[in-house]
């Protein structure tokens, strides 16, 4: 496992979803295959139906976020509508544009589209592309800000992380040097979630909603021109000219026809915005009559718009007169209903089919209606001052975006016996709160195309060295599955380390760290498939016998012999059989002070030539030793001798004891002084005679040197009395025969 230097992401990147999780499977090896450890994590847009696997919902839904317009700040925020916290704030055009910002849309990505009210500019024809625009001409503009959390930013200066903003007030400069982004494009904003910036041809632009393709219609008040943005390249695809109706805020619906308010409008985009209008007669504004694409009403007043996900109704509010308007899908007029205040301007419908109607800035009011499926009016929740807009997040639980008070309120449908009442407001935003249409994704027609599931795993184990990543997954056609990884000492919420791409069963590079963050990104083939996740496991570096913590527990060589049991495994203990938890190696010579058989000498081969259980290279050397005087002249009684040439490798001071003392003439022999005992062993005396009919006495001595700590010697020296002093004075050895000393 390569090591890498712990390298955090700076205060100003967060890689974290909106609310961090982190999983209650702690510890190592762990594995997320049952509903129930898939939920321990977050997820956007996947879902386990069917249970134990993940996928991507077959059906669009809101999100866990809501886009607010700062219009008066020119800015967008990014709440998390489970703690009201804000994630993130972001410019709607460059330095030196228009901004002004105010209808939201969000995309199949959790991605949100927004318009700048104020933009005008001119722009010469063929200025972008060619035929865009087609004449001379003022311009709007429409921002496109990526959900960090689902992967939609773009690393643009190469970093590996994305910078972007992490809260209220934390506005990343967009220069806009040399008005290089003034005719679209994002290469001078250093936030790097926003990913698109594209001029349009309406002016004052207002409608913007999603296709099912995820492509972006957008138009407003001036000209109303409708032009079909690329979601993916934020290109205009498509150019339909003014035919003098909407703009001024709306929606697509499940069949492509785009509602679209001031005056109403109502357009299937399958066809051209060419013709006639095909109004029927009456209150209905469709099916239009034959023969035509497209049909406009210029009565009753048409404000806010929105759509019963369940059965496509669409209805309409009124700036006045307490009114709403009821619509099937194929336009018919269904009726008109009382809202419960004068005043109104947007609205949402939430999964169980009730219509919430925000009462409007002009007063100002401060409360939202409630109608039920059928439009009736169930009660008022009172808000914050100024209500414009409403949106129905993941919960279910409706946002109004308050004007004057700057803050958005959350109501609980259930409360206040199921008229609802607000659970949670947040902070002053810093700004005005122009913002209706879609601030969640509730509008989405379309399954969404990417998704992602993230989790926070507690390894319980300060600085962890992770493993691996391992997952069993399913990837048809040309879906995929791909998995990211970052670790964190601190806490689940980081800081993270940057991002790394995992292969499946491959080692991690990445910093040690108790908790890892694993994100997995399912995309949609373009047969509309999703991929599968079945299963994912974590493993940590496996402990091996080294001596070392390899799995990161604290623990070193768990699981492997001790047989001395002293804490230290076998593999690495420096004396197996003998306990020795400091392993102490005074020598160095690998072989533990409480076993080594020469403590003081490194002897790695542990000889002991003279299984005395102290080791050779501790033992005194003896092979040298001589005795002093060697020659005993003239023959004269008691000599006293010394033995010499013994040594002592570590230098330490030696006592050398003669142990046995042999001769090879008869103590008591003839001619040989008829004396006995011939020789003393302490103090060592021999005695200086021999046969006067032999060759002369040799005496050997044996003797042991000890140096004091347990090491010895054994030797054997020579002392000759020769006959005479002629011919070398040499003595010839019989051999030791007899006891010196009987």
């Amino acid at each position: 496992m390569k090591r890498w230097m712990f390298t955090m992401i700076s205060t100003l990147v967060a890689i974290a979803l909106a609310h961090p999780v982190f999983a209650t499977l702690p510890g190592t090896p762990a594995t997320y295959t049952f509903d129930a450890d898939f939920d321990q994590g977050a997820s956007i847009n996947v879902n386990h139906s069917p249970s134990d696997q993940l996928q991507l919902n077959s059906v669009a839904t809101p999100f866990d976020f809501i886009w607010v317009a700062v219009s008066s700040k020119g800015t967008i925020v990014k709440i998390d509508t489970n703690t009201g916290v804000v994630l993130g704030e972001y410019r709607t055009a460059p330095s030196g544009r228009a901004l002004n910002p105010s209808r939201t849309t969000v995309d199949s990505n959790g991605s949100v589209w927004a318009t700048n009210r104020d933009e005008s500019g001119f722009v010469a024809a063929n200025a972008i592309a060619a035929g865009i625009p087609a004449a001379d001409g003022g311009m709007g503009s429409v921002v496109h800000v990526g959900l960090e959390e689902n992967g939609q930013c773009v690393d643009r200066n190469g970093n590996s992380m994305i910078d972007t903003s992490i809260g209220l007030g934390d506005i990343r400069p967009w220069a806009n040097g040399g008005s290089v982004d003034d005719l679209g494009g994002v290469s001078t904003a250093e936030d790097e979630c926003i990913i698109h910036y594209t001029r349009v041809n309406a002016t004052g632009t207002r409608h913007v909603s999603v296709n099912v393709s995820n492509n972006i219609w957008v138009s407003g008040t001036g000209d109303k021109d409708f032009d079909l943005v690329n979601g993916a390249t934020g290109s205009i695809m498509y150019q339909q000219p003014s035919v003098g109706y909407g703009g001024y805020g709306g929606l697509i619906d499940g069949s492509g026809v785009i509602w679209s308010a001031r005056p109403l409008l109502r357009w299937d985009t399958a066809l051209p915005l060419t013709g006639a209008n095909g109004d029927p007669s009456g209150s209905s504004i469709g099916p239009p009559v034959i023969g035509t694409n497209w049909a406009g009403q210029d009565s009753p007043d048409s404000y806010g718009l929105c759509i019963n996900p369940n059965n496509g109704e669409v209805w309409e509010t009124q700036l006045f007169d307490n009114t709403i308007h009821r619509y099937a899908p194929n336009g018919t007029f269904l009726g008109s209903f009382a809202h419960g205040n004068y005043y109104a301007q947007g609205c949402v419908v939430d999964s169980n089919g009730h219509i919430w109607v925000a009462h409007s800035l002009i007063g100002p009011q401060t409360t939202v209606g409630h109608l039920d499926p059928s439009g009736g009016h169930l009660g008022n929740v009172t808000v914050g001052s100024g209500p414009t807009g409403v949106a129905v997040d993941a919960n279910g639980k409706i946002w109004a975006t308050n004007y004057y008070s700057r803050t958005v309120s959350r109501i609980d449908p259930a409360l206040a016996g199921g008229v609802g009442a607000v659970d949670l407001t947040t902070v002053d935003l810093g700004g005005d709160l122009y913002n209706y249409s879609d601030m969640t994704g509730s509008t989405l027609v379309a399954p969404p195309n990417n998704g992602t599931w993230m989790i926070v795993h507690d390894s319980l184990t300060p600085l962890q060295e992770w493993g691996t990543v391992s997952w069993t997954a399913s990837t048809p056609d040309d879906s995929m599955l791909t998995v990211s990884v970052a670790s964190s000492d601190s806490s689940p919420s980081g800081p993270f380390s940057i991002p790394m791409p995992a292969a499946s069963g491959v080692d991690l590079t990445i910093p040690d760290g108790r908790y890892l963050k694993v994100v997995v990104s399912f995309t949609r083939a373009t047969t509309g498939v999703s991929p599968i996740l079945y299963d994912l496991s974590l493993a940590v570096v496996p402990e091996v016998c080294d001596g070392i913590d390899n799995d990161g527990d604290t623990l070193v060589d768990e699981g492997f012999p001790d047989t001395d049991g002293d804490g230290v495994a076998d593999c690495v203990d420096n004396c197996a059989a003998t306990p020795n938890a400091d392993q102490a190696d005074a020598d160095g010579d690998g072989v533990g002070d409480a076993c080594d058989n020469c403590v003081a000498t490194a002897t790695a081969d542990q000889a002991d030539a003279d299984s005395d259980g102290e080791g050779d290279a501790c033992d005194p050397v003896c092979t040298a030793a001589a005795a002093g005087p060697a020659t005993l002249w003239p023959p004269n009684h008691m000599t006293p001798i010394s033995i010499t040439g013994v040594t002592d490798p570590n230098g330490d001071p030696l006592t050398i004891m003669a142990t046995s003392i042999f001769q090879d003439e008869p103590v008591l022999g003839p001619g040989s002084g008829n004396t006995s005992p011939d020789a003393i062993l302490s103090p060592l005396t021999v005695r200086s005679e021999r046969s006067g009919q032999g060759d002369g006495r040799v005496y050997h001595i044996d003797f042991m040197a000890d140096d004091g700590n347990g090491n010895t010697c054994t030797g054997t020296v020579q002392a000759c009395v020769p006959h005479d002093q002629g011919q070398g004075s040499q003595c010839v050895d019989g051999g030791p025969l007899y006891d010196s000393i009987p």
